[in-house]
């Protein structure tokens, strides 16, 4: 039987089912044991009957990451050119830097 996904084997079921049973009979407080481990059992056979246990995704990639753009000539050169503006950018705070220093020098001189 097929239930969310899952294959489900009514015999297997039946086996446990009777285990579970007999050792809730047989050892003192394994009832509590019992009733302990099924939340964790209920969460596997939940997990499985989302997909999450199943190899539904075997062989696919998973990746969080945005697919990336196809390969654009344009998009390249407008980069190389935001490159160079940025370079340029850079040149012009360095330049403007050198001349407050040399402007700072020439006043803490003329102070003295």
């Amino acid at each position: 039987m097929n239930i969310m996904g899952m294959k489900l084997d009514w015999k297997l079921i039946a086996v446990a089912v009777s285990l579970v049973v007999i050792v809730a009979i047989l050892v003192p407080g394994a009832l509590s044991l019992l009733i302990f481990l099924a939340c964790p059992l209920m969460m596997l056979f939940m997990m499985g009957g989302m997909g999450h246990g199943s190899h539904a995704m075997h062989g696919q990639e998973q990746s969080n990451q945005p697919a990336l753009p196809p390969h654009n000539t344009q998009s390249e050169q407008e980069l190389a050119q935001l490159r160079s503006q940025v370079s340029l950018l850079r040149e012009e705070v360095k330049r403007l830097e050198n001349r407050e220093v040399s402007a700072a020098g020439v006043k803490d001189r003329t102070e003295r």
